[in-house]
């Protein structure tokens, strides 16, 4: 039997409505660690205690059917809307009354790309701090302060967006260790290229090529967005697709989370995608901590739990016998490492935000 029993995460969707702390992400950071030393065994162990400070700030909603909904909303205006706000923020960073914070958000990226090389913790304390900093100076300035709620989230996303695409070479898998670890990672998940559905106990209604196929580029293309919240949309609409499955069998059942769960480590061991640990850590450490919400929010916790768990993965936690199991695990099929060790995604055309270069067109938002 699978131990997929969640029932405990399933009716934790919503927004966040505090913002996490940098002891609440050390928190989870730390569970995250601990668990990998101690080969936790259990799914709902996992996302328990990689989630216990996202749950003291999530209201419950017990609506299956809101998720469902979810699946085919249009992402069509999320991004012209996008695209907007950052022209606008470069627009606004371009004129001459913005030279202070024009100049500080310049020495910053100067130092981090310039300067001497700082380890994944300094790099994300780092970022966080001056992050904070950059959108308290923003949200004071004549230029920003008589905007919209709505407005102001636009230039803060902006902001984020602009800073990781132009940080991207640094901040992204910045050392040897990074690297390491999400090649071992994506050698072990090759060797697990023979769990199938029905070891993970997925119902028939759940599986659908169709999805299951769109879900899996989705999640390999999270290898080639350059800005967390670029890699959040990948995530995000590989969870849609995975809930779409029944409804395109015609099935009147509802995917619970119980559901969702093993469908998800499943396809994350067809996807194999490259630097899965590093997408991980990148969006964690660098998507801002006020914003880290909403379904997406909920999703990535998953996909980050999903991850622990294939780490830990043996006969226990599957529906197949433990002498099966290892040989299997054990048996050297050159084609389970004939996979590509494809670079992660480079920003292009980051916009130059002197107002000398005021024509310098602006990367697309997707």
């Amino acid at each position: 039997m699978s131990i997929f029993t969640t029932t405990n995460i399933s009716s934790k969707v919503g927004s966040v409505k505090n913002a996490l702390s940098k002891d609440d992400w050390e928190a989870i950071e730390a569970g995250a660690e601990r668990m990998g030393r101690a080969l936790v065994g259990s799914l709902k162990t996992i996302l328990g205690e990689v989630q216990t400070v996202l749950d003291k700030n999530t209201p419950r909603r017990g609506a299956q059917e809101q998720r469902g909904s979810a699946v085919a909303r249009d992402n069509s205006f999320s991004f012209d809307k996008r695209k907007v706000d950052y022209d606008d923020f470069v627009a606004r960073m371009r004129d001459k009354r913005a030279w202070e914070l024009r100049n500080e958000v310049q020495k910053f990226c100067k130092r981090i790309l310039q300067g001497p090389r700082l380890n994944r913790e300094e790099l994300r304390v780092t970022f966080q701090e001056e992050l904070d900093r950059f959108e308290a100076m923003m949200l004071q300035h004549p230029l920003w302060i008589g905007l919209s709620e709505e407005e102001q989230e636009g230039a803060m996303e902006s902001l984020e967006r602009y800073l990781t695409s132009r940080l991207h070479p640094r901040i992204f898998a910045p050392d040897a260790e990074s690297r390491q670890r999400d090649a071992q990672l994506r050698m072990r998940i090759a060797r697990l290229h023979f769990i199938s559905p029905d070891h993970l106990d997925i119902s028939q209604e759940n599986r659908n090529a169709e999805a299951w196929t769109a879900a899996i580029g989705a999640l390999t293309a999270t290898s080639h967005k350059v800005t967390p919240l670029e890699k959040l949309d990948s995530i995000l609409e590989a969870s849609r697709l995975i809930y779409a499955a029944p409804a395109m069998n015609e099935s009147k059942q509802a995917m619970s989370a119980d559901d969702y769960l093993p469908i998800l480590v499943y396809l994350l061991l067809q996807a194999n995608p490259p630097e899965l640990q590093s997408n991980i850590d990148y969006i964690s450490s660098f998507r801002a901590r006020s914003r880290m919400h909403g379904e997406a929010g909920y999703f990535f916790t998953h996909v980050a739990g999903a991850v622990y768990f294939i780490e830990t993965l043996d006969a226990t936690k599957l529906s197949i016998e433990p002498s099966l199991f290892e040989h299997l695990f054990a048996e050297d099929d050159e084609n389970a490492y004939s996979f590509v060790l494809n670079a992660a995604g480079t920003p292009t055309n980051v916009p130059n935000l002197d107002n000398s270069s005021a024509t310098s067109p602006c990367p697309s938002p997707s």
